[in-house]
């Protein structure tokens, strides 16, 4: 079956064998699409998804791949056992008044769930964060190990031809594209020079990945959010999902005033596909669209100008200070850098205000504290809250060099 779908899967959305019936059509190839997909192939349905890239993977192969599921049978494995009170508590105090009972119920019951069907039934399987502690460490309620999961590392060479549709890392996140995970990966790379053990473990990754490149032109031990794609992939193909790359959506079908299929277009024009059961529309949101954006987001303008004004505070606080030449060379330095993570890290909404991955929050706040150490965390948040093209517009403003 798995030979058969590698073929089967290679061909381009264009082909003239392009379904034009299913059960379920699933939009997006990052990992709520393809968990939907194979989560429904795998209960007997017939399940397509369109990826309007030419590549599979979406922004999840650009992650770090992480996933926050309570009580799952991982962490239950090594003696860490918790009631759903405490993470309720948790999302509780996070979410104030964004948090929704039934939904966070819900959640709760149906995340060690998730784990425990991926891992018993799919080629995604996963490694604990048993060490990993709850990002808001100080609130109520907050887990300070067990409640991450992350998919195992993965061979790209079982996905056979496939791989050649896999989406590439962000450079901004790799070692000469070679993705490096959070845990006892990353540990011995930051140890290589004091630790024999670490030095063997960097030698035998690096240098397995210098084959891979001149083999295949790319990493092939995959981690981080590209082990998760590229496991999910390989569900996908073992339960004969039809994988469409080159295949964007360019409206929904309407019979009897419900949806009831879409149109994909393609070189030679529209196909329209009749979903039988349902449409899963996985296809991300509009971080960089606007207009839409200042529509359900009106806090958005707020968070603009008391940005730039805590900006502006912070850059005249350090022309001020003559004799921090050296400090502020630094800084312009690493403003740089943190342009990149801006640019390539999208935050997250989380009650009603967003804030940035741990990576650009670290990058932010060396860019953005002055000599004299005035600037505060909560001036960090606020900027990196803003949308992408305004923070490298203020960065390249502020450090012209």
């Amino acid at each position: 079956m798995a030979g058969q779908s590698q073929n089967q899967f290679s061909g381009s959305s264009t082909e003239v064998s392009f379904p034009t019936e299913c059960d379920v059509l699933v939009v997006g190839s990052g990992a709520g699409g393809l968990s939907a997909a194979v989560a429904a192939a795998y209960h007997g349905l017939k399940v397509i998804v369109a990826e309007k890239e030419p590549v599979f993977g979406g922004t999840t192969a650009s992650s770090g791949g992480w996933m926050w599921a309570p009580r799952n049978e991982l962490a239950r494995r090594a003696g860490i056992v918790e009631e759903a009170e405490l993470p309720r508590t948790y999302l509780r105090n996070v979410l104030g008044n964004n948090f929704n009972e039934a939904k966070v119920n819900a959640f709760l019951e149906a995340a060690p769930r998730m784990v425990a069907f991926f891992a018993q039934n799919t080629a995604l399987q996963f490694e604990d964060g048993n060490r990993i502690c709850d990002t808001y460490g100080n609130v109520p309620g907050a887990g300070t190990g067990g409640r991450s999961v992350i998919a195992a590392p993965f061979d790209a060479r079982r996905l056979g031809d496939l791989v050649k549709q896999l989406r590439h890392p962000l450079r901004e996140t790799t070692f000469m594209g070679m993705t490096i995970q959070a845990g006892p990966d990353l540990a011995a790379f930051m140890n290589v020079t004091r630790s024999p053990r670490a030095f063997a473990h960097v030698a035998r990754r690096f240098g397995r990945h210098l084959i891979d490149l001149a083999r295949h032109h790319r990493g092939m031990q995959l981690r981080n959010g590209l082990a998760l794609v590229g496991r999910l992939l390989r569900s996908a193909a073992d339960l004969n999902v039809q994988l469409r790359a080159s295949s964007p959506v360019v409206r929904l079908t309407e019979m009897g005033g419900r949806v009831c299929g879409a149109a994909i277009a393609t070189a030679g024009g529209e196909i329209e596909i009749r979903a039988r059961r349902g449409i899963v529309l996985a296809a991300g949101g509009f971080p960089h669209d606007h207009e839409p954006r200042s529509g359900l987001f009106r806090a958005d303008a707020e968070h603009l100008t008391l940005a730039v004004s805590r900006r502006r505070q912070a850059m005249e606080s350090a022309s001020a200070n003559q004799s921090a030449a050296g400090p502020t060379r630094r800084w312009r330095r690493l403003a740089r850098g943190a342009r990149c993570l801006w640019c390539h890290f999208p935050t997250e909404r989380l009650g009603g205000f967003r804030t940035s991955s741990n990576a650009a929050n670290r990058a932010s706040s060396a860019c953005l504290r002055t000599a004299d150490g005035s600037v505060t965390r909560a001036t960090v948040t606020t900027i990196t809250s803003l949308p992408c093209s305004m923070r490298c517009h203020l960065a390249k403003r502020s450090h012209p060099g």
